[in-house]
């Protein structure tokens, strides 16, 4: 990554330098945030590419970096649970993040509350070492996100099963029969909740 440089207006930096910039914008002790900040564009040179106005592009960086950086830590004899986290920290670290209800809690559905704030700090470090003035509007947007977060678990907005207004026992009550069918229908139901087609009221639900 050293002297790699990418050529793109949004980075300030080669990717060697964009790392350390990255891993010194976050303040925060999570070793896995810092292993995740170390490692989420090591997999760039492998990727690089260039349009026909010569800017660079790395499609597909973060399944590459992951790939990397889990083959780095195996070696280093790090345990399963630290690999596995921050290899996902990588693999979703240039994703967009819409902000909407709707998308925090698919988020959390997804990832959970842990996974997400983790998320939130490794993008916001590696946004701060990218191009000022085009990184400023994600800036923003992310910490809409962050605040949409805190309000959809602050008003308990269901996102998993264990916050559905219903489980099984209540359908076997209304003569739904015991087997897949109980767990495939929760799961549509958390579904309808999670995208706002269907309030998280017992009765309704």
């Amino acid at each position: 990554c050293i002297g790699f440089h990418q050529n793109n207006p949004y980075h300030c930096f080669d990717v060697y330098d964009h790392i350390v910039h990255a891993l010194g914008n976050y303040s925060g002790k999570d070793l896995e945030v810092k292993i995740a900040l170390l490692f989420h564009d090591i997999g760039k040179p492998w990727c690089y590419t260039e349009d026909g106005q010569g800017v660079g592009h790395f499609t597909g960086h973060w399944e590459m970096s992951r790939y990397t950086a889990g083959r780095i830590m195996r070696r280093l004899r790090f345990g399963n649970k630290m690999v596995e986290a921050v290899k996902e920290l990588i693999f979703y670290h240039d994703i967009h993040l819409e902000c909407t209800p709707k998308s925090v809690r698919c988020w959390l559905n997804r990832i959970g509350e842990h996974r997400l704030r983790q998320l939130l700090d490794v993008k916001k470090a590696d946004l701060l070492a990218q191009a000022p003035d085009k990184s400023a509007p994600s800036l923003r947007e992310l910490e809409s996100f962050s605040t949409m977060l805190n309000n959809v678990l602050a008003e308990k907005q269901c996102y998993s099963l264990q916050g559905l207004a219903i489980n099984g026992r209540d359908l076997v009550a209304i003569g739904i029969p015991q087997g897949e069918m109980l767990g495939e229908i929760l799961e549509k139901l958390l579904d309808e909740v999670i995208d706002g087609e269907l309030e998280n009221q017992r009765e309704l639900l």
